[in-house]
């Protein structure tokens, strides 16, 4: 009986470790999940940053384009002017 009694103290001893490192493992488990949603969320953002950063690019293209023609044809006024100008000094 001693030894029936025993055994199943050891049993149990056994159940509590073993549902010890099974909250373990859950908690690990729960932190492995929290990290993974927020490196989703980080990635989701730096993904809209770069869009945000490309569209930013394409409209900076835009406009310096736009800025060369102005510059090409302020350049043509500029000429036209100076010969303008010239015609009256001789």
């Amino acid at each position: 009986m001693a030894n029936g009694v025993a055994q199943a103290e050891k049993a149990g001893g056994a159940i509590a470790q073993v549902q010890a490192q099974s909250r373990h493992v859950r908690m690990a488990v729960d932190e492995i999940s929290t990290a993974l949603r927020e490196q989703s969320a980080a990635s989701t953002e730096i993904a809209k940053n770069i869009e945000r950063i490309a569209d930013m690019a394409e409209e900076n293209n835009v406009a310096a384009s736009g800025n060369t023609e102005t510059a090409g044809r302020l350049r043509q006024l500029a000429e036209t002017l100076s010969a303008e100008v010239s015609r009256f000094r001789t």
